[in-house]
């Protein structure tokens, strides 16, 4: 049945194209004050191109010098994180290697304060020595760069609660390969001084790294060549 079989008054004045036309402003007023509102919130929490994804919860984890990292410690300057595991075969050496390379441009760019932080998703393995080992093979500058582990339950809760990522260390049969046996996100997520989480960037995409850097001045206000 069609609108005018079902209301044969709709077919004999204006109203269908008024109500149409107050739909539209309607969705479009609602449009403008949702764009002024996200404005406003980026504008608060450092500048356009960053929203804020919420803050990241209390948590507390061991470097690979055995000295505890929390979200406390890391406090009052942005931080990049991502999760990794030593014995995977597979993202993880290209992640850690783009890591590298983030480590590399942060000095650059005279971003002295951002440090690097990644934590195994294979903490049964992964110990302090183990880290500390995996730290010395990439020829990272542990004064910037933390490599962290911890209890599965702590570090697992923190991915997929705190950071929003999917981790799997027990995957159905045929979805994980054997150079890559635990599941686990490729992404490199920015957090400010505050704790909150402004950015996700694909950890093996160069041109999204190339945005994150971009992007990482909005919250420590140092430009390139700076």
């Amino acid at each position: 049945m069609t609108e005018q079989q079902e209301n044969p008054a709709a077919a004999r004045g204006p109203r269908p194209a008024m109500q149409a036309l107050a739909w539209a402003l309607l969705v479009a007023v609602m449009a403008a004050v949702a764009g002024v509102a996200v404005m406003q919130k980026m504008r608060a929490h450092g500048g356009p191109g960053l929203l804020d994804y919420g803050t990241v919860p209390a948590f507390s984890l061991t470097d690979q010098a055995g000295t505890p990292v929390s979200n406390e410690t890391l406090a009052g300057a942005p931080y990049i994180i991502d999760f990794i595991f030593t014995r995977c075969a597979g993202q993880c050496p290209i992640m850690t290697a783009r890591m590298k390379g983030v480590e590399k441009w942060l000095g650059e760019d005279g971003q002295d304060g951002v440090r690097l932080v990644s934590v195994t998703v294979d903490p049964d393995h992964d110990t302090t020595t183990v880290m500390a080992a995996f730290a010395r093979k990439f020829e990272a500058d542990t004064s910037r760069w933390s490599f962290l582990t911890g209890t599965r339950a702590a570090i697992y809760s923190l991915a997929r609660d705190g950071f929003k990522l999917g981790v799997d260390d027990q995957p159905a049969s045929g979805t994980a390969s054997a150079e890559e046996p635990i599941i686990h996100s490729n992404r490199f997520v920015l957090v400010d001084a505050k704790g909150a989480i402004r950015g996700y960037y694909t950890g093996l995409d160069p041109e999204d790294l190339d945005r994150l850097r971009e992007e990482l001045p909005a919250l420590t206000g140092k430009r390139r060549g700076r």
